[in-house]
């Protein structure tokens, strides 16, 4: 896998640490060739073809990394068992003499699902009958650092979804403070399932106009947040939520 030697390189096969380091040396030593020829998906897309193949693909990733998923899909009490989701992140919480504060932004996601004609769902509502005082978090900038410092409970939707990987994507949104899946010590994320694709690449396709437009960041939370800066001890919740869970709803 010498780059200067010229030729063809050959990365099947190859763990994506050698790859990405021999990317490393033939950048520095002024590579022009074709370094990633014919790379095979690890996950063939005729495998996930099939919507309740991705989102079980989804689930299993997300999981394998400490996440949590509630595919609700095919739920007929869909706002029953959404609250016994939220019933479940509250019971973490540590806060007996009041109720503990949910940041919910201001996604549109919210309106579609509370006016669709099949098994509607007001996200917020259903929050406060679990037990939590919500809070949306206004639309312009500033303001809600102080609410989000204070919540147990941070709630977004999904804009994308990787299935190889249990990763949600977030775009740039005004209504979106980056810090909403970062400050509150749990994420809930609800994923509406067409937002699910095979592989990384289908994402990148899919967040291609966006992030060419008014969208500059894409975000990737794959789980719970997790550091071994210290020691090789790996630690959840350092630097972001310990814990994550992602309810898929039609």
């Amino acid at each position: 896998m010498n780059p200067e030697a010229g030729g063809t390189v050959s990365f099947r096969g190859v763990p994506y640490r050698e790859r990405l380091l021999c990317r490393l040396r033939a950048g520095a030593s002024g590579w022009k060739g074709e370094l990633f020829p014919a790379l095979e998906p690890l996950i063939p897309a005729s495998a996930l073809a099939r919507p309740e193949e991705r989102r079980a693909r989804f689930a299993a990733a997300l999981r394998n990394v400490g996440g949590e998923v509630h595919d609700l899909v095919e739920c007929r009490d869909l706002r029953g068992a959404f609250r016994e989701v939220l019933l479940s992140l509250r019971s973490g919480v540590n806060e007996p003499d009041a109720a503990p504060l949910a940041a919910i932004d201001g996604d549109p996601t919210w309106a579609s699902l509370r006016d669709r004609a099949d098994r509607p769902l007001v996200v917020a509502e259903v929050a406060r009958e679990a037990g939590f005082e919500v809070r949306e978090l206004p639309a312009e900038r500033g303001g809600s650092v102080d609410v989000l410092a204070r919540s147990a409970l941070g709630i977004t939707a999904a804009d994308l979804a990787v299935a190889e990987t249990g990763s949600v994507a977030q775009f740039t949104r005004p209504w979106r403070p980056r810090s909403i899946s970062l400050l509150p010590p749990v994420h809930l994320v609800v994923l509406p399932a067409d937002r699910i694709v095979a592989a990384l690449e289908d994402l990148l396709v899919r967040a291609g106009p966006e992030l060419g437009g008014a969208s500059p960041y894409l975000t990737l939370i794959t789980g719970p947040s997790r550091t071994a800066d210290i020691e090789k001890v790996l630690t959840v919740g350092v630097h972001g939520p310990g814990r994550v869970a992602v309810v898929i709803v039609g």
